[in-house]
């Protein structure tokens, strides 16, 4: 478990990791999932909405599915598991890119409006198929987004960093490196997955993604609740809160 502390020092954070049964394993997941709901709560009830505030939260809150996912995948084919692990992985990457600089968080934010604009472009693609008015809807619609675009400058922020680039710029290159090839291999239909090759090492792997799955996501709770000034008691003590909420015992 050393690799726990050089990504948090928090002796909490690696206390809370659990590997064990499928049944252990799920009440860990949703133990830390807890977490982030009660998080998200305190932080949309207590602070003010501001962009920032609104961009972390959101990135807590999008957390949580892929923790239920990967809760009620435990059993399942080792593609739930690490999708879940990859997912939670890449929000923290963004989470600490986030949490360097406002420009970065900015950055983040706008690339919401461009990525609309590129889907509904993508849409139009298929205009043959589709009536006049649809088509002229989208079109207005496209045109209203690069209006909001270009009055807030969001198209000239910059290429948003890729998942090795944003790693490398928070510090965990070597642990892109040494686990995103992984996740990659069994997410997607790969050699390595489809012609049986990781069956013969499904138990090591799984733990590997569900140990992966806690460390990135509390490792994030942790980072977003202290930057957003969120009581440790709110998460981690079962203070008036469900029998689930963290503890730290």
């Amino acid at each position: 478990m050393e690799r726990v502390d050089r990504v948090n020092t928090n002796k909490r954070v690696r206390d809370l990791i659990r590997y064990g049964s499928s049944e252990e394993c799920v009440r860990s997941i949703v133990r830390c999932q807890t977490g982030f709901t009660v998080c998200c709560d305190w932080v949309a009830k207590s602070l003010e909405r501001n962009d920032r505030n609104i961009a972390f939260f959101n990135i807590l809150s999008q957390t949580v599915p892929f923790l239920e996912f990967a809760a009620w995948g435990i059993d399942k084919p080792i593609q739930v598991l690490a999708f879940s692990a990859r997912s939670v992985f890449e929000l923290n990457l963004r989470g600490r890119h986030m949490l360097r600089s406002d420009e970065n968080l900015r950055q983040w934010m706008s690339e919401g409006v461009i990525d609309s604009i590129q889907v509904l472009e993508g849409v139009l693609e298929l205009r043959e198929s589709a009536s006049a008015g649809d088509v002229a809807l989208l079109e207005a619609e496209i045109e209203r987004l690069r209006s909001l675009a270009g009055r807030h400058e969001l198209a000239h922020r910059g290429k948003l960093l890729q998942v090795g680039e944003l790693a490398r710029s928070v510090g965990l290159e070597s642990d892109y490196k040494a686990f995103f090839k992984l996740y990659s291999k069994l997410v997607h239909p790969s050699s390595y997955l489809v012609n049986g090759a990781a069956t013969a090492w499904d138990r090591v792997l799984r733990q590997v993604l569900v140990v992966n799955l806690q460390l990135y996501a509390y490792d994030l709770l942790e980072r977003v609740r202290t930057s957003l000034g969120v009581p440790d008691v709110v998460v981690y003590s079962p203070v008036d809160g469900p029998s689930e909420r963290l503890t730290s015992e």
